[in-house]
């Protein structure tokens, strides 16, 4: 991710999301996997896990390779709703980072189970 990422992250942006684009890998012939980044924080070494998201298809196919290495072109890019990520992430532990075509960090969210709506 982008050196120049901001320390001070407004996640009120992403509220304002309802349907984002998330990276994901297949598990089986007809399932996927949403694509999670393991990061190290410089500042006090704790280990994130995040699903990185992005508000359009474009910043997710350009930062592809970036985050997913050599492993890109097993990757693909799908629109999921916010809700079902956050979902996803509550369950697994995940924190949520809102993306550029840089990696630049431009909200993050982190969620907990009892913040998810249940239908």
């Amino acid at each position: 991710m982008s050196e120049d990422s901001p320390k001070n992250i407004n996640p009120a942006m992403m509220a304002e999301l309802e349907w984002v684009w998330v990276l994901t890998r297949p598990v089986t012939k007809h399932r996927d996997s949403i694509f999670v980044l393991d990061l190290e924080d410089r500042d006090d070494g704790r280990r994130r896990r995040v699903v990185p998201v992005f508000e359009h298809r474009e910043e997710a196919v350009l930062i592809k390779p970036a985050l997913c290495g050599d492993q890109a072109d097993g990757h693909a890019e799908h629109s999921m709703r916010l809700s079902e990520v956050g979902e996803f992430a509550a369950k697994n532990k995940l924190e949520i980072m809102l993306l550029d075509a840089r990696g630049a960090i431009l909200a993050h969210l982190e969620v907990r189970v009892e913040q998810v709506p249940v239908h």
